[in-house]
């Protein structure tokens, strides 16, 4: 049954543009939108949101594992000219938007492809593009070699790549909402605040929040936290919230100071210090986009110290 899986297409011949206007493009998407520099990076859990590691942003090495509620061990994959060097443009367009490697063998769905499916063409060039600039790094090449995957992950994780034709980019004149549910997309904004049911997000609570999370503490112990509601429920989401504020809120990270944690700081796994590099244009067209979406009650307790109870304990 599952042998004829991935059904995904071969990779494109495509040549992504080398101007300095897609580069920067990409940059911007990789550093400051979809977060990728943070999660394919030597972090550092003594800072809020475990940002890179200085000279350590996408040279791979984050370990997703058991200890963190997974069903196995992933490390992310190196992402300079190290590892892609021999990879063609479409090979890596594919890897990030239908989620198998060069050779076609599927990604961890830690990596979120499927939300990275919705980018449009020119970003998907952009990234590439920007990708292609990264000097050669050899950290982390054994990151394929450690992944571990606990039955029946090994079987299930060969249904999720697809392949899909990209849509176009949001145009300047578009409404905010709209180019605010394409950047909440690219960000993977309802991956961690959409609750899960049976390994599916419970669309009728989009946003609302509740997912329990493993984050790392800067004493080394990892402690559960939970997604909030980011719904425009006014009382358990940020409905009250105003532009201004939820601006404010992504925008006090560009100092790099406010990410120390002090020994009574509660952590997070939530890219601050990425997002706040996002345009206050951007970020207000976010809010706009979650302002638009059904508010949903639903009244999150943040922290416990009890063990991981799954993804669907919430």
């Amino acid at each position: 049954l599952f042998t004829c899986y991935p059904k995904v297409d071969a990779a494109e011949d495509r040549e992504v543009p080398k101007d300095l206007a897609a580069v920067d493009r990409g940059g911007y998407l990789v550093d400051a939108v979809a977060a990728c520099s943070t999660c394919h990076a030597e972090r550092d859990w003594t800072r809020l949101g475990g940002p890179p590691l200085p000279g350590a942003a996408n040279v791979g090495g984050a370990r997703f594992d058991r200890e963190l509620g997974l069903p196995g061990v992933f490390v992310t994959p190196n992402l300079t000219a190290a590892h892609l060097g021999d990879w063609s443009d479409g090979e890596i367009a594919r890897a990030i938007v239908s989620g198998v490697d060069a050779q076609g063998t599927p990604l961890m769905p830690v990596m979120p492809y499927l939300s990275y499916a919705g980018l449009c063409g020119e970003d998907v060039d952009a990234i590439v593009a920007y990708l292609r600039t990264l000097p050669a790094d050899a950290r982390h090449l054994d990151a394929r070699e450690q992944r571990e995957l606990d039955f029946p992950l090994p079987l299930l994780i060969r249904t999720f790549p697809q392949s899909g034709e990209l849509g176009p980019c949001p145009l300047e004149q578009d409404a905010a909402e709209l180019r605010g549910g394409y950047l909440a997309r690219a960000a993977g904004c309802g991956n961690c605040h959409t609750p899960m049911k049976e390994g599916r997000p419970v669309l009728d609570k989009s946003f609302a929040g509740g997912s329990p999370f493993l984050v790392m503490r800067p004493d080394g112990k990892t402690q559960t936290v939970h997604a909030p509601n980011i719904s425009a429920d006014p009382k358990t989401g940020i409905g009250s919230w105003s532009k201004a504020e939820f601006v404010e809120r992504f925008s006090r990270y560009r100092d790099p100071a406010q990410l120390e944690l002090g020994p009574e700081d509660r952590p997070s796994n939530m890219p601050w210090a990425a997002y706040a590099q996002m345009s206050d244009a951007d970020l207000e067209a976010i809010y706009d986009f979650l302002m638009s979406q059904p508010p949903v009650a639903n009244r999150v307790r943040g922290y416990t110290e009890r063990a991981y109870a799954g993804p669907d304990a919430h």
